[in-house]
C-alpha cells in the first residue's frame, strides 16, 4: 500500500528528481512543501508545492511517480494532498503546468478538475499546456 505523507525533501527525493527530470528542482525552490509517496520503505514518488501567499495561488511543482507505481492514481492522491494542504493554507487556487506530450499527467489533472487555460504571459517550459483549478 502506498502512504503519502509531507516531508523534507530527502536524498532519495533528490535522486530520484535528478534521474527523472536531469537536474534539482528544489535547490532553486527552497520554500517548496514536500510530499513522498513510499511502499513502506521504497520510494513510489514525490510531488511539491510553492505558495504565492500575496495572490493566495498554489504551484503544482514536480511530480514524479515510479513506473512500477504508474496507473495506481498515486499522482492523483499526491494532487490531492496538496490541494488539502493549499486549502489549509487559505488558497484560494493553483496551477501547474505538463509538457506536451505528457498525457499521463494531463489526465490526472483533468480528472482532479483541473482545466487548461493561457497565462497572460508564458512562465513555464516553451512546450507545455498550463492548468489551474478553482479551490
Amino acid at each position: 500500500m502506498v502512504t503519502i505523507r509531507q516531508c523534507d525533501y530527502t536524498p532519495d527525493i533528490h535522486a530520484a528528481d535528478v534521474a527523472a527530470f536531469g537536474d534539482s528542482y528544489a535547490l532553486s525552490c527552497p520554500d517548496a512543501i514536500w510530499w513522498d509517496a513510499r511502499d513502506g520503505r521504497r520510494l513510489a514518488g514525490f510531488c511539491g508545492l510553492e505558495i504565492e501567499r500575496g495572490e493566495r495561488i498554489g504551484f503544482l511543482c514536480r511530480a514524479w511517480v515510479s513506473p512500477k507505481y504508474r496507473g495506481r492514481r498515486v499522482q492523483a492522491r499526491m494532487i490531492r494532498a496538496r490541494e488539502s494542504a493549499a486549502r489549509k493554507a487559505g488558497l484560494v487556487r493553483m496551477v501547474t503546468y505538463t509538457s506536451h506530450g505528457n498525457c499521463q499527467s494531463a489526465n490526472s489533472l483533468i480528472r482532479c478538475g483541473y482545466r487548461m487555460y493561457t497565462p497572460e504571459w508564458a512562465w513555464g517550459l516553451d512546450y507545455c499546456n498550463y492548468w489551474f483549478k478553482v479551490l
